[in-house]
């Protein structure tokens, strides 16, 4: 029996999935399911196949289909069911979209709420996505050495293991600070970065919100949100000639092919490069 996309939907929205990805799921599962009615069929891995090799066949871009094929994916994970994986053709990525360093130390400075300046801090020194960082419990932090500080984070490593990222002094010291201003001492299985109830993690929107309102107040008007400090951290790195393999230990890609998106020169990198050798 086909679950509704209403009822898709709104589990999705309660599992803190952005709005956005929400709607552009739903419109894809819509497609779906209307495909089927017209095959007088229920949804299985076979027809869902087969349905995104339509779409293949048809023409679809290769973002839009890997988008259906999460879409599809997602779906019969929430039915409690396993689709075949599809290979579709990659998607062609463009040069990463990043803060320059001056602007990135305009965003950290306007991050006046401790909650805010500690979630700025840590996402840029480990270059962790906002899901990750934002689903961190307390026991994944291991702060008790400021020299040796670490997050952990399970999976999606180079070669798909556990990783233990390691912290800044700023990220210690922003993130000591924020929880001193809790009400108490959070227990272990409890989240850092939290709503009023520390056993639910905070809401993916309530982040985007913090990080819009940040973005205001610091007068920066570049789109983009969380994800855009990720790709600053690895850009300055870059800048600051780092080899791309630790570079992509540090964004934690499976494939260097994702890493080579940084190989690209920015106005900075080229500046350095130049800088006294001039023959005039």
């Amino acid at each position: 029996m086909a679950m509704s996309v209403e009822r898709f939907e709104q589990r999705k929205r309660d599992e803190g999935l952005k709005p956005n990805t929400v709607r552009s799921y739903a419109k894809c599962v819509r497609a779906y399911l209307a495909w089927l009615q017209q095959k007088k069929e229920e949804p299985s891995s076979d027809n869902a196949t087969a349905f995104l090799l339509r779409l293949k066949n048809g023409g679809y871009k290769p973002s839009t289909l890997v988008l259906y094929r999460n879409s599809l994916k997602t779906y019969f994970a929430a039915m409690g069911k396993e689709m075949a994986h599809v290979k579709l053709p990659s998607a062609k990525l463009g040069p990463p979209k990043y803060y320059p360093v001056n602007t990135f130390k305009k965003l950290y400075g306007a991050a006046k709420d401790p909650r805010d300046r500690a979630m700025v801090s840590i996402g840029y020194t480990t270059a962790m996505r906002l899901d990750e960082l934002r689903t961190r419990k307390m026991k994944d932090y291991n702060i008790s050495d400021i020299k040796k500080a670490s997050v952990f984070v399970a999976g999606k490593t180079a070669d798909d293991t556990n990783a233990y990222l390691p912290l800044s002094e700023t990220a210690v010291k922003d993130l000591k600070a924020y929880l001193a201003t809790l009400p108490r001492a959070l227990l272990p299985n409890e989240y850092v970065f939290h709503g009023s109830d520390p056993s639910v993690p905070m809401p993916d929107s309530t982040a985007r919100d913090h990080m819009y309102a940040l973005k205001k107040r610091a007068g920066i008007k570049e789109p983009g949100a969380w994800h855009r400090i990720r790709h600053s951290r690895a850009t300055h790195l870059r800048e600051q000639d780092v080899p791309l393999p630790d570079i992509q230990a540090v964004c934690r890609h499976k494939d260097p092919k994702t890493t080579m998106r940084y190989a690209r020169a920015t106005p900075e990198y080229v500046r350095k490069t130049l800088q006294g050798k001039d023959v005039i």
